[in-house]
Formats: C-alpha cells, sequence, structure tokens
C-alpha cells in the first residue's frame, strides 16, 4: 500500500490523501465489432485478445509474445489473435521479435486517434493487462483497467497489483499467473 511505505518514511498520515485513476463513463460505450474493420485486418472469425497502450518498459509485452507461440502450438488456438495498438519505446523491438519467431497470430497496429480507439476496442474478445514484475510495480493501478471497466469489457492481469482489491471486489477480471516460464495457469 503506497501511504503505509510514505507513513514509514516518516510522512504524516494525516497527510497522504490517495485518488485512484477512473473513467468519465460518458465517454464510453461499448458497440458491437466493427465488420469493416475486422475484415481489413482479418479478423472474422477469430478470438481477438488484445494489448492497447504504450509499448513500453514496464509492460514486459514480450510475455505476449511468449503466449502467441504458445498458442501457434496448439491446435485448438489456431483462431485466435493477439492485437497490440501503440507506440513506444520498445515497440519496434517487439516487432522484430515476432517477425523472428515467425508469429503470424500477432498483429501490430499503430496509435490511432483517440476517437478512433472504441473502433479497435471493439474488436477484442478480452483486454490484456501487463506489468513488469517488480517491486516497483506492486502498488501501481494501470489505468487500462479503468477503461475496461467504463466499457464492462472482460479483461485478464497477469500480475497480481495493487488493482487486485479493484479487480476482485468488482469481479472484472481473470488473474493468470506464471508459475514456470510457458507454464500459464488461471490463479
Amino acid at each position: 500500500m503506497p501511504s503505509a511505505k510514505l507513513i514509514q518514511r516518516g510522512i504524516d498520515g494525516e497527510k497522504i490523501h490517495v485518488a485512484t485513476n477512473g473513467v468519465d463513463l460518458s465517454n464510453f460505450a461499448m458497440q458491437a465489432k466493427d465488420p469493416e474493420l475486422l475484415r481489413e485486418l482479418g479478423l472474422e472469425g477469430k478470438f481477438v485478445a488484445g494489448y492497447v497502450g504504450t509499448h513500453g518498459l514496464a509492460h514486459a509485452l514480450e510475455t505476449l509474445l511468449d503466449a502467441a507461440a504458445m498458442l501457434k502450438q496448439t491446435a485448438e488456438a489456431q483462431d485466435v489473435r493477439i492485437l497490440f495498438l501503440g507506440d513506444g519505446a520498445r515497440k519496434t523491438e517487439l516487432v522484430t521479435n515476432a517477425k523472428e519467431r515467425g508469429l503470424d497470430n500477432v498483429l501490430f497496429l499503430d496509435s490511432v486517434p483517440k476517437a478512433q480507439v472504441v473502433r479497435y476496442w471493439s474488436l477484442l474478445d478480452v483486454s490484456v493487462i501487463h506489468l513488469r514484475k517488480t517491486e516497483l510495480f506492486g502498488s501501481v493501478i494501470p489505468s487500462k483497467l479503468f477503461e475496461c471497466m467504463g466499457w464492462a469489457f472482460r479483461c485478464c492481469m497477469v500480475l497480481r497489483v495493487e488493482s487486485a482489491k479493484i479487480v476482485e471486489r468488482e469481479r472484472v477480471a481473470r488473474f493468470l499467473s506464471q508459475k514456470m516460464r510457458g507454464n500459464w495457469s488461471l490463479a
């Protein structure tokens, strides 16, 4: 808990107030899958898991490439695609990694204007929320969680962070844990 750490550092607890992220629900209206975009991206009839956001150092998105490699080898998962929408410091490396591994079940898209993002969210069957597993992120509440909740959208979180309390209380996500590399299970 962030406030407990601040108190341990000598900050007066009466001076600490935590304001979590949120969303303006008037900006969030779930819509049916965009048929034109499904066709354009070759996603018709596919189950689409997606990551929408910054492809940065904090997100450990190579984990999703590992998942894509496992899915590619699974007969029952041939219609699963992983969509990445956005840009960031690690995007070029991730695209190169996916190409080198022959991951044709992964689709990278560049950022789009904010008004268009809802079209891409509509394509997803599940949203993936992911952060690197470090002590630093133990108290982080990813903003994507609130967007998913605003859209009443299914999401998976790959590690438990401070947001676990919100997720469990609202029952809005399933947790995945990696017990050993390559051995994923619902927690």
